[in-house]
C-alpha cells in the first residue's frame, strides 16, 4: 500500500437529480503518478463523476480530499486553480479556427513554451496552423489533450475519451496517459 497522499480521495459521494440518484455513496482513491479507470454502463453515474470533480456539480453528500487537502468546487474555475484538468466527451475547441488559435484562447502565459514542454515532454505534436474543422477526430482531442496539459495539471481527468477513436487511436491515447502518470501526474479514465 503507498504511503503517499492521494491525488483525489472521494468519501460517499452521493448526487441526485429530483429522485433518480446518480451517485450513490461512492468511495474513489487516485494515487498520483498512476492512470486509474472508471468503467461502467451508460447511465451508470460516470459523467455525473467527473462534473463534480470538475466543479460543475455540486455533491449532495460525501467528502472530496484533493492531495491530502479538502476540496469543494463551486465551479469549474475552482477546479482549475486546484490543479485539476477536464477532458469532456464534447470537444470544446472552435471549428473555424486553427490549431493555434484554439490554444491562444487560453490565455495562458508564455504559450509557445508551454506548447513546446508539453510536445518534448509527453511526444503531442500539433500542426498549430490547422484548421480544426478540418482535422480527424483523434486529432482533434489530442488538441483537447494538450489544452488541458498547458495548464499543468496536477489531476487530468478524461471522460470517455475512447469512444470516437479508433485501435491504433486508443492506443495512442494510452501511451500518452501512461507517459502523464509516469512524470508523478495522476490520470483518470471515464
Amino acid at each position: 500500500m503507498s504511503t503517499a497522499v492521494p491525488a483525489l480521495e472521494i468519501t460517499g459521494l452521493t448526487k441526485s437529480f429530483g429522485t433518480m440518484r446518480a451517485l450513490d455513496e461512492v468511495d474513489l482513491v487516485v494515487e498520483p503518478g498512476t492512470v486509474h479507470c472508471v468503467l461502467g454502463e451508460n447511465g451508470a453515474g460516470k459523467s455525473t463523476l467527473c462534473h463534480v470533480v470538475g466543479g460543475s456539480l455540486t455533491p449532495d453528500e460525501g467528502v472530496l480530499r484533493l492531495y491530502g487537502s479538502p476540496y469543494a468546487p463551486r465551479r469549474p474555475a475552482d477546479a482549475l486553480a486546484a490543479g485539476i484538468a477536464m477532458v469532456h466527451q464534447h470537444f470544446s475547441l472552435v471549428p473555424t479556427l486553427t490549431v493555434g488559435e484554439n490554444l491562444r484562447l487560453l490565455r495562458l502565459p508564455d504559450l509557445p513554451r508551454r506548447v513546446a514542454r508539453v510536445r518534448d515532454e509527453y511526444g503531442l505534436e500539433l500542426d498549430l496552423g490547422a484548421r480544426v474543422g478540418e482535422l480527424p477526430v483523434g486529432v482533434r482531442q489530442r488538441v483537447e489533450i494538450v489544452k488541458a496539459l498547458l495548464r499543468e495539471p496536477r489531476l487530468l481527468v478524461l471522460d470517455e475519451p475512447t469512444g470516437v477513436l479508433g485501435p491504433a487511436e486508443t492506443d495512442a491515447l494510452l501511451a500518452t496517459c501512461r507517459r502523464i502518470a509516469g512524470s508523478g501526474h495522476a490520470v483518470v479514465l471515464v
